[in-house]
């Protein structure tokens, strides 16, 4: 026996078994008028479990899922990782090609859809990809839930997982190339639940709002909420009003947004406040956000805001900057990501893998329990992402003498104009200030005489006019004239990713496309 058997941890499906026993009368899941508690969750799963058995599944092989937000889309993920099955959530917004490739890449025995959704491109999907197994969750007149699972109702929950398996392929974005599947065992997502248990200031009653998809950061959550005995609660969209309203009416302590949702709840004027002001930890990251508009949300709000700064590659464990270090007499940490996390190592490091001076850039890099294995069947890609035994994240950060740190942008999309780098990050933050900005990306673009100039595409606020001259000489005040836009776009939204984050690539093709060079 090694000392990595003797350490190990157990399974995602031991979680729920722990759950099961410790808060069986609790609700687990709620959503739309249903409520399921952990001992009814344990029951969904086993069902699940045996359902996926029937259609031949088994420890080693690899499910994927299109669905919504909905209950099921929990119990399959972790009903097949309990069999030793690796799974893989489809990004509900994704497009069939993208779909393709990942079940591809993947190496996936089963697609398992919502059928009120997806029957067309799962349909499409199988003819395809014959050798594909694609089932539909179908749904129980009374709760929704499968009627897959149903005939296996009163089943026992047999555990094939072991803590070396697989348990989750996840993709990258893929906006710089084709995405790539990130590999993490159970042992992985066991120590990551772990630690943001432990790191993050969860409230006493954990009552949790998931409004973004459950295939990506909200469906992981729910591993720590189950730590704890907490409840998830489902909503299938988002719009500022619901948002508002589910908060007050279900007392949620607690939940996810990503900051293209904060933002649009900051610019809704007609807004009961009440329920999002009794949050008391409201988690947010995934993309940046400007000092100036937390500013404002602690203001309208108070004082509710979590930052995790995370990747896929080890999700939401980087570092945290907890609510009472939101505070408005010490502005300047706004700009922070936070702190290392419990249980991480976070250094700055330069080209060399050797840590740069506290306030000088490097790229931030991370060790701990919750790094991906690499990526599958990428050997090269994955000793560069891993090199010198660091996960280097892309991300170019500081660190104060106090230990926070500050990330200043991705290092592909630094700007080098007239032999100069500059990030973009810093210029929005700037620019955020302007209160007619709504939005605000900066990228690069090709000017003859400095190889790249800084230009900045802003979205105004409803009814506001930009007065471009006003913001040009507030970046030039604050950061130098290097960092000042040389030109300005008012346009009407900002291209996004299927994660909610602004689209810098697909934003540069507008004014790239007809270079012989691209920066992309």
């Amino acid at each position: 026996m090694s000392y990595l058997t003797l350490t190990d941890t157990a399974t995602t499906a031991h979680l729920f078994k722990h759950a099961g026993l410790r808060h069986a009368a609790r609700p687990a899941l709620v959503w739309g008028g249903n409520t399921l508690t952990y001992a009814g969750l344990e029951r969904e799963l086993a069902a699940m479990a045996e359902a996926l058995r029937a259609h031949g599944m088994k420890k080693g092989m690899r499910a994927c899922l299109l669905a919504g937000n909905r209950a099921d889309a929990l119990i399959v993920t972790y009903a097949a990782q309990s069999l030793g099955m690796a799974t893989t959530a489809l990004h509900p917004i994704g497009g069939e090609a993208d779909h393709r490739f990942v079940l591809e890449d993947s190496g996936a025995d089963i697609l398992v859809y919502c059928e009120r959704e997806f029957s067309e491109r799962a349909l499409a999907l199988g003819r395809a990809l014959p050798k594909l197994k694609v089932v539909p969750l179908g749904s129980r007149a009374n709760s929704g839930l499968s009627t897959l699972a149903e005939p296996y109702l009163g089943a026992g929950w047999k555990i094939d997982a072991e803590p070396a398996d697989i348990s989750r392929i996840s993709y990258t974005g893929g906006t710089t190339g084709k995405p790539k599947g990130i590999i993490h065992r159970h042992r992985s997502n066991m120590m990551a639940a772990i630690m943001t248990r432990t790191a993050w200031d969860w409230p006493a009653e954990v009552r949790f709002l998931s409004v973004t998809p459950l295939s990506h950061a909200s469906g992981t959550m729910f591993l720590p909420v189950a730590l704890q005995g907490g409840a998830m609660h489902i909503a299938p969209r988002f719009t500022p009003k619901s948002y508002a309203d589910i908060t007050y009416a279900e007392r949620i302590t607690c939940g996810f947004l990503v900051p293209t949702q904060m933002l649009r709840i900051l610019d809704e004027a007609d807004l009961d406040e009440a329920g999002i002001r009794a949050v008391s930890m409201i988690l947010y990251g995934a993309a940046p956000i400007a000092p100036e508009r937390l500013k404002q949300w602690l203001e309208r709000f108070g004082q509710n805001l979590q930052q995790l700064y995370g990747q896929a590659e080890s999700p939401n464990c980087f570092t945290v900057l907890p609510p009472h270090l939101h505070d408005l007499k010490h502005p300047e940490r706004l700009a922070s990501c936070g702190i290392a996390n419990p249980g991480m190592q976070i250094a700055v490091l330069d080209g060399d893998n050797r840590p740069v001076a506290d306030g000088q850039p490097g790229e931030l890099c991370a060790r701990g329990p919750s790094i991906m294995e690499g990526y599958l069947n990428r050997p090269e890609e994955t000793a560069k992402a891993l090199a010198g035994d660091w996960l280097h994240s892309g991300d170019v950060a500081m660190r104060d003498k106090d230990g926070f740190f500050y990330l200043v942008g991705r290092a592909k999309d630094m700007i080098i104009t007239g032999g100069f780098n500059v990030y973009p990050k810093e210029v929005e933050d700037v620019i955020a200030m302007d209160p007619d900005v709504a939005a605000v990306a900066v990228i690069g673009v090709p000017d003859p005489e400095w190889g790249e100039a800084v230009k900045a595409c802003i979205v105004p606020k409803p009814g506001a006019r930009i007065d471009t001259a006003r913001i040009i000489a507030a970046v030039k005040a604050a950061k130098g004239s290097v960092y000042a836009p040389k030109s300005i776009d008012v346009v009407d939204d900002v291209p996004l990713t299927p994660l909610g984050k602004p689209d810098k690539v697909a934003l540069r093709k507008l004014y790239w496309k007809d270079q012989t060079r691209s920066i992309a």
